[in-house]
């Protein structure tokens, strides 16, 4: 098939990252503990710049993709891959924002193998009927089995989210949420 024009795969990038900062699960949005840098005082980490040698986040590579920093796909995808060997070494493998980490890059991981695959093999006419458009409950279910409902394609046909930071008047950032 022919290259994909630089603005297309650009695109393309920025719907797989707003997949994983919009990602949610029981009312969590799984993608907030990596969607802007870190803050060590702010975050509570002192030390993470003395752990952690190539920080990066999802607003760091989405402003990297509209200021047209990288040249090719896979600086993008080695971004993405700082992100979690960010978490992985500055958090416990047990923690709350690892357990986040590992399900983002199972999806980060299928999107991009899809995005792959679809490149290669055209996108078909239509989305694929196989899985369901929206998992309610899940409780005791593989990380496979959470991301299942998302697919590259269906991320081509859908309008983008946004989330946007609430910040209500008398709270701390600490009280703020991302709400779409």
């Amino acid at each position: 098939s022919a290259p994909l024009e630089r603005a297309d795969w650009e695109m393309y990038c920025l719907r797989i990252i707003d997949a994983l900062v919009t990602f949610e699960r029981s009312g969590v949005y799984y993608g907030i503990p990596f969607h802007r840098p870190v803050d060590p005082e702010y975050d509570g980490a002192p030390d993470y710049f003395s752990v952690v040698k190539f920080p990066m986040d999802f607003t760091t590579i989405q402003g990297r993709l509209y200021r047209r920093v990288y040249e090719k796909p896979q600086d993008f995808w080695n971004d993405v891959q700082k992100v979690w060997t960010a978490c992985h070494e500055y958090n416990s493998p047990q923690g709350d924002v690892a357990t986040k980490c590992r399900l983002l890059k199972a999806l980060f991981d299928k999107l991009y193998g899809e995005w792959s695959e679809v490149s290669r093999s055209g996108i078909p006419g239509q989305i694929p009927d196989n899985s369901p458009a929206y998992v309610e409950d899940y409780k005791g279910i593989t990380e496979a089995e959470a991301i299942q409902h998302i697919t590259f394609v269906g991320l081509l046909v859908k309008e983008r989210t946004q989330l946007y930071l609430v910040k209500w008047k008398g709270l701390s950032y600490t009280e703020s949420t991302w709400e779409p």
